[in-house]
Parts: C-alpha cells; structure tokens; sequence
C-alpha cells in the first residue's frame, strides 16, 4: 500500500474516531438496553410484584417482589393499592399476608419511583404470635440480635445481614406483637 493510501485510511479512521467521541458526549454512550436490567420485571414475580407491575410501576416490580420474597418463598398475599392521583409514581398497599406454616399476618408497604433515584419499597409485617417475646425472638427470628429497648417494653432488633431492616418486639396480655419493618 503506497504512502498516500495509508494516510487516506489513517485519517478516515481519525475522523470515524474523533465523530464517534462527539457523538458520546453530546448523546451520551450507547445503550443496547435503553434500560437496565434491574428495572425489567423478571418472569416468575410473587403476587406483591405482579400487582405493582399492574399498576404502572413495572420498574419496581423486582424490588417489590423482593420485598415479601424474605418472608419465605411460599408466602401468598391479598393485597389493597391505595394509588394516589397527585402522585403515580407512589403507591400505597394494605396485605393479608399468609407466611410459611400457615401463619398469617398484616402487611403495610410503599412503592415509589423517583426521578433519578429509581425504586423504594418500604413496609412492614405484622404478626401476633401467642408465645413471649423473648422466645419469638430466639426462635421466629433467628436472623435478628437485640439492639435496645424503646421505652419500656417494645424490644428493637437489629436483622444481622440488612442494616435497613428491623424488628419491634412488643409484649401484649396474650402473647408477643412482631413488626419486621424494612426499607430498600
């Protein structure tokens, strides 16, 4: 190849080159998804997940969905959205939430997509067990240390692994109110 070709093809290059860096920056990268993974729903969601992806947010279906996914992989749910007009992006849900063993508790949680900030679910579980708090403790929620008392009598958990979910243990005449409270 003589010396003028080769030069043609190096500043062909240059210019594909120093074109495609413009184009990146006023532009931005190129992007093959448009979305990020995290944000298309997976196939097999729970009923929370499903419901949230219905309701127009099926970019917090995963997170959702992971949301009740801690409570044991059999939970089943009834749920009521509380969806806002002023404000779709956030939804409200009340749930009857039936856990592993049968055992059947109320659940409260939030759905809210923000500009920029993505997904946040936040919610608790509450469950009233007939046995003292001190033994749900220990054997219901073995994934929780006690972290301090909140007055008198309510008992606060820390969980061990997810720093942004509690356990409030609170002692009542025929057993032991148990609210695992999470935020993501």
């Amino acid at each position: 190849m003589s010396e003028k070709k080769l030069l043609y093809v190096f500043g062909a290059i240059a210019v594909v080159s120093v074109a495609s860096l413009l184009a990146i920056l006023f532009f931005g990268a190129p992007n093959l998804h448009n979305k990020s993974v995290q944000d298309e729903p997976q196939a097999n969601l729970n009923q929370f997940g499903q419901a949230v992806a219905s309701l127009g947010l099926p970019e917090c279906a995963n997170k959702a969905h992971g949301f009740l996914e801690k409570f044991g992989s059999s939970v089943r749910i009834g749920a009521y959205a509380f969806p806002r007009e002023d404000k779709p992006k956030n939804l409200f849900f009340s749930m009857e939430i039936q856990l592993d063993g049968g055992v059947t508790s109320y659940g409260s949680a939030t759905v809210a997509k923000e500009a920029g900030r993505g997904c946040h679910v936040s919610g608790e579980v509450m469950t009233h067990w007939v046995d003292p708090c001190d033994q749900v403790g220990k054997i219901v929620y073995t994934a929780f240390t006690p972290a301090q008392i909140l007055n008198n009598t309510m008992q606060m958990y820390s969980h061990t692994q997810n720093p942004k979910r509690k356990l409030f243990l609170l002692p009542v005449a025929n057993g032991c109110i148990a609210v695992d409270k999470s935020v993501e």
